[in-house]
């Protein structure tokens, strides 16, 4: 709805009608999230308003309790309907692990907070922030190992691989940020459609991804996010504007012919690079530290409109690149890592705001 203006502006400098109404508009959208939810084969959970505790809801509402958020205004009720929902699935779902695993993914931490506060101890219940958890959750169901013993090598794999203010993790060892910008730099490079350039900030490390197990070493992966600002280059007149410009002729193979010199006064010297520098540093539940390469980027020159214009560079897009370093590590029967290496890296994808 909020792009159907444009599409009444595009219809009045082409001088025809598109016929795109807001009910074409809703029907269309309709078919995409069906064709969406076939080719993903997801199933909407339906609510039942009627087993629904309608004043337990609203009490909720009212003391600002999860999800709603006490910081913000009437945030959380279409967050409450999500919870009833999910709480309703897990009713009527069986409740021992070994026939049946329940998870929810939710970036939300007022909404996780309000499940876990209703689950109880339901064994088969996980909750989950990112898909990235999940596809580390399925491996270890599919392998040999069991969830705890997984749950403490995650921990013990973390600190191998990143540590704050530690060079003996495998991340520093192994040079793996160079490595990614090295192998990467295409990647790392790219701007969203309308962009001029691109400014990589932090690089966050995520906790590893357990993979497998072959004998006694462990596979894992790790993922790193790249945070990306993406500018665009935009001309205003100069303040103040030049007041003097000399006027000289010159011939060429097009012939003779007036260009405007600028006096001595108003000269300028080539424009400054905008040094960009991207690094490492800690978030939860992500980590990292300073020190990652930086790159330089330089303003279009526009030669003489230089004299008359500056260059302003505004932030088009915010985005993330996301890589993956897949290593193994041999495990004792004391859970003491030993000959860590890198496996692979890859690229993931990168999307903008």
């Amino acid at each position: 709805m909020e792009l159907l203006p444009h599409v009444e502006k595009l219809e009045l400098i082409l001088g025809y009608k598109l016929n795109i109404t807001p009910e074409i508009l809703l029907s269309k959208i309709t078919d995409v999230i069906e064709r969406q939810l076939q080719q993903h084969r997801l199933d909407v959970l339906l609510l039942d308003p009627a087993i629904v505790n309608w004043d337990r809801l609203v009490e909720d509402a009212a003391f600002r309790r999860p999800p709603f958020d006490p910081k913000q205004r009437e945030k959380g009720f279409r967050d409450s309907l999500i919870c009833e929902s999910f709480l309703q699935l897990i009713e009527k779902s069986p409740k021992t692990p070994q026939r049946c695993r329940i998870i929810l993914v939710s970036g939300d931490e007022l909404l996780k907070k309000a499940v876990s506060l209703r689950i109880n101890t339901a064994e088969n219940v996980r909750l989950f922030s990112k898909i990235d958890e999940v596809k580390g959750f399925i491996n270890t169901l599919v392998s040999q190992v069991s969830e705890s013993f997984v749950a403490e090598l995650t921990e013990i794999a973390e600190r191998h691989f990143y540590k704050q203010d530690s060079k003996d993790a495998l991340l520093h060892r192994e040079d793996v940020i160079p490595q990614l910008n090295n192998r990467f730099r295409k990647e790392l490079a790219e701007v969203p459609a309308g962009a001029d350039s691109r400014e990589n900030g932090t690089w966050y490390v995520g906790k590893p991804r357990f993979m497998k197990k072959e004998g006694r070493t462990v596979y894992w992966v790790s993922r790193i996010e790249v945070e990306a600002t993406a500018y665009r280059f935009e001309r205003r007149p100069r303040t103040p504007a030049p007041q003097s410009l000399s006027m000289t002729s010159t011939t060429s193979a097009f012939g003779t012919g007036q260009v405007f010199i600028p006096n001595a006064s108003f000269s300028q010297a080539p424009p400054l690079p905008l040094s960009v520098s991207s690094g490492i540093t800690s978030s939860a539940p992500l980590y990292a530290e300073p020190g990652s390469p930086g790159f330089t980027v330089y303003p279009p020159s526009g030669g003489l409109l230089d004299l008359i214009y500056e260059v302003e560079r505004k932030v088009f897009k915010k985005g993330f690149t996301v890589l993956e370093v897949e290593w193994s590590v041999r495990v004792n029967q004391h859970k003491k890592f030993s000959a860590s290496k890198i496996e692979d890296l890859r690229f993931v994808e990168t999307s903008w705001e």
